[in-house]
C-alpha cells in the first residue's frame, strides 16, 4: 500500500513539474478535469417488501482527478497523455486509490501534407459506416438531467456520433486550379478487441473517406468500412468479414436568403464467415436522398427524404449501440431474495456510466421497445423503408428554438409472418429563453421534449402488433442571485401493449422471439441548486426520485431516491 501511495504522489509532483515547465518552455501543457461526488440511495416498494437480502440504503461517492499532459517536442509533432487518480469513498488512509491512463496517443504533420494520429483515435464515417448514434431514451434532454449526461459520456469517450478506438489514422489532402477545388483523403485502423484463444479471435476495424469538393455547391465523399476478424490469432476455425461501400453527395443552391440542398447516400454491405459451411454470404444494400431549404431570415429549416435499409444490411460501426442493456448496474443491480437482475431504466441510462457500450460489436445488440422501437439502431436499422421530415425554427432574437423529426416507416421483409410492421415516430422539442422575453438579465430557461412512438402490425390473435410508447421530458433553470441557478426536471415514461423481439445467434440469425405484453410506467424527477464559481467550475446538490410501475405485474413495482452532492472543476 505504501509503495502504491508513493506512486501517486510522483505523479502529483510529475505533473506540478510539467504545468511549471510548460510555462517556461512552451512546451508543455498541463489541464484537466476534477469531479468529486457523493449519494445517498434508498429504494423501497413492492419488490424489496419482503426482501431480507438487498440493503435498502446505499451510501457512495468518488473523488476523481483527471490530469492531461499535451508535450510537443517540435511544432509538428505533440504527444498527449491522459492519467486518472481515482479514491473511493470509504478508501481511508490510501485504499481504493488507483491510478490509471485514459488516454494516449501522438499526432504530428508530415512533410506539412499528411496529418498522423497513433494510439486513442476518435472516428466517424457516414450515419451508414462508421456512426456512434446517441441513445433513444430522451430527446432534449433537460439541464439537471444532462449535467450527469455529460459525465456519463465523458468516462466512456463519447463524443457527439464519434467512436472512440485505439489504433491509426491518416489524412491529406490536395488542392486544384481548375474544376475541382480539393480532395480529401482519411484512412484509419484499430484494433477493436483483443484475441481469446478458443472463443473469439482478435478483431479490426479499418475505413477510410475520400471527398470531392468540386465546389462549394457540389461535393461526392465515398466511405468504405470493414470490421474482420484475424483467424491466426485464435484456435476457431472461422473468420467474420463485414465490409461496407457506400457513397454520397450534397448538391447546395440559393442565395443568402434562402437556400436549397440536395443530398443522398446509397451503399452495399457483405457479410463473409470463412470456414463456415453453415452461413451463407449476406448481401444487401440502403438508398437514402432527400432535399431540404432554409429560409435564412427567420431561421427556419425543413427536409424531407425517402429512406430505405435492406433486412440484411450490416454495418457493424453503425449498428453498435451506445447502450447495453444486458450490462450490470451500479445502484441495486439485483432484488428480491431470488436476486433477480434490475433491468434498465430511465433512471440508469440518465446517469450510471456502467450501462454503456465502448466498442464496436459484429452483433446486432438486444434493446428495449419500452425507449426505441422503431430505429433501436439508429438511422441504420436494418429492415426499414419510408419518410422522413424534420424541422428546425431557430428565432434570429434567440428567444425561442423549436425542432422537430417525423419518421413514417415500415418493414420490408415480415418477421415470422408475411405481415409487416408499420412504425411511427413523432420527436418534438423546444428551447424557450424566457429571460430575453421579459429582458430579465440572468438566466431563465425552460426546455422541453417529447418522443412519441407507434409500432402495428396486423394480423390473428397470435401475431398481432399493438404497441406504444411516449416519453416526455421538462426542464428549468433559473438564475435567482449572482450565479445560484435553481435547476428542476422531470421524465415521464408511459409504454403498453405487445412486441415480438427477435431473438439472434453469433451470426444475427433470428432464432426465436421473445413476446412481450408491456404496460409499465417510469417517472424521474428532480431539483436541486448549482452555484457556478466560472463558466468551467461549479458545486451543485440535488435530490431525484425514480418511481417504476410494472401495471401487468405489481410485485414488480419499486422507487429509488437520491440525495447528491457533485463539485466539477475544469482547469
Amino acid at each position: 500500500m505504501k509503495k502504491h501511495k508513493y506512486k501517486i504522489l510522483l505523479f502529483l509532483f510529475a505533473g506540478i513539474y510539467l504545468s511549471n515547465s510548460s510555462a517556461q518552455s512552451g512546451k508543455v501543457k498541463f489541464n484537466g478535469l476534477g469531479r468529486s461526488y457523493i449519494n445517498t440511495s434508498n429504494i423501497s416498494g413492492n419488490v424489496v417488501n419482503d426482501d431480507t437480502i438487498t440493503g435498502k440504503k446505499v451510501n457512495a461517492g468518488v473523488n476523481i482527478l483527471d490530469l492531461n499532459f499535451n508535450i510537443m517536442p517540435n511544432k509538428t509533432n505533440e504527444i498527449v497523455a491522459a492519467a486518472r487518480v481515482t479514491n473511493q469513498f470509504g478508501g481511508f488512509w490510501g485504499n481504493g486509490l488507483a491510478l490509471t491512463f485514459r488516454q494516449l496517443y501522438i499526432r504530428g504533420v508530415i512533410a506539412n501534407a499528411v496529418r498522423y494520429r497513433a494510439g486513442d483515435i476518435y472516428v466517424k464515417n457516414s450515419p451508414y459506416t462508421t456512426c456512434n448514434s446517441i441513445q433513444e431514451d430522451s430527446y432534449n434532454e433537460s439541464e439537471i438531467f444532462h449535467l450527469y449526461k455529460d459525465f456519463v459520456y465523458y468516462d466512456n469517450f463519447h463524443q457527439k456520433d464519434l467512436w472512440h478506438l485505439q489504433g491509426a489514422d491518416v489524412d491529406f489532402g490536395l488542392t486544384f486550379k481548375k474544376y475541382v477545388k480539393e480532395l480529401l483523403v482519411d484512412g484509419y485502423i484499430a484494433r477493436n478487441n483483443t484475441a481469446s484463444i478458443l472463443v473469439k479471435p482478435e478483431t479490426l476495424y479499418e475505413g477510410a473517406k475520400v471527398t470531392l469538393n468540386q465546389s462549394k455547391y457540389f461535393n461526392l465523399t465515398y466511405h468504405f468500412a470493414n470490421y474482420f476478424e484475424m483467424q491466426a490469432t485464435a484456435n476457431t476455425g472461422t473468420e467474420f468479414h463485414n465490409p461496407v461501400h457506400t457513397a454520397d453527395f450534397n448538391i447546395n443552391l440559393g442565395n443568402e436568403k434562402i437556400k436549397f440542398k440536395i443530398f443522398g447516400e446509397a451503399g452495399m454491405s457483405k457479410v463473409h464467415i470463412k470456414s463456415d459451411s453453415t452461413f451463407s454470404d449476406l448481401t444487401d444494400n440502403f438508398i437514402d436522398f432527400g432535399g431540404a431549404v432554409e429560409f435564412v431570415p427567420v431561421g427556419f429549416t425543413t427536409s424531407v427524404s425517402f429512406h430505405q435499409v435492406g433486412p440484411d444490411f450490416r454495418s457493424a460501426g453503425a449498428q453498435s449501440k451506445r447502450l447495453d442493456y444486458g450490462a450490470t448496474q451500479q445502484i441495486y443491480p439485483q432484488y428480491t431474495n431470488a436476486q433477480v437482475n434490475r433491468s434498465v431504466s430511465l433512471f440508469d441510462i440518465t446517469k450510471d456510466e456502467n450501462i454503456y457500450a465502448t466498442t464496436i460489436t459484429n452483433l446486432l445488440m438486444q434493446y428495449n421497445p419500452v425507449y426505441g422501437n422503431v430505429l433501436p439502431y439508429g438511422i441504420a436499422t436494418p429492415n426499414r423503408q419510408g419518410g422522413i421530415l424534420k424541422i428546425d425554427y431557430d428565432v434570429p432574437n434567440k428567444r425561442f428554438k423549436l425542432f422537430a423529426v417525423a419518421n413514417i416507416l415500415e418493414e420490408i421483409r415480415g418477421q415470422g409472418t408475411n405481415a409487416l410492421r408499420n412504425y411511427t415516430s413523432i420527436e418534438v422539442g423546444m428551447d424557450i429563453n424566457i429571460n430575453k422575453a421579459i429582458n430579465y438579465k440572468k438566466i431563465l430557461k425552460f426546455t422541453a421534449g417529447r418522443k412519441f412512438e407507434s409500432t402495428y402490425r396486423n394480423g390473428d390473435t397470435i401475431s398481432k402488433i399493438n404497441f406504444l410508447s411516449d416519453l416526455f421530458d421538462a426542464g428549468l433553470q433559473w438564475e435567482f442571485a449572482n450565479k445560484f441557478d435553481l435547476l428542476l426536471g422531470v421524465k415521464i415514461l408511459n409504454a403498453y401493449g405487445n412486441e415480438f423481439i427477435p431473438v439472434r445467434d453469433d451470426h444475427n440469425r433470428i432464432t426465436d422471439f421473445n413476446a412481450m405484453k408491456i404496460n409499465c410506467n417510469e417517472l424521474l424527477s428532480g431539483g436541486g441548486l448549482r452555484y457556478r464559481y466560472s463558466e468551467s467550475i461549479f458545486l451543485t446538490l440535488q435530490y431525484l426520485n425514480f418511481d417504476f410501475t410494472d401495471n401487468n405485474k405489481k410485485s414488480n413495482n419499486y422507487n429509488i431516491n437520491q440525495f447528491i452532492i457533485l463539485f466539477s472543476m475544469k482547469f
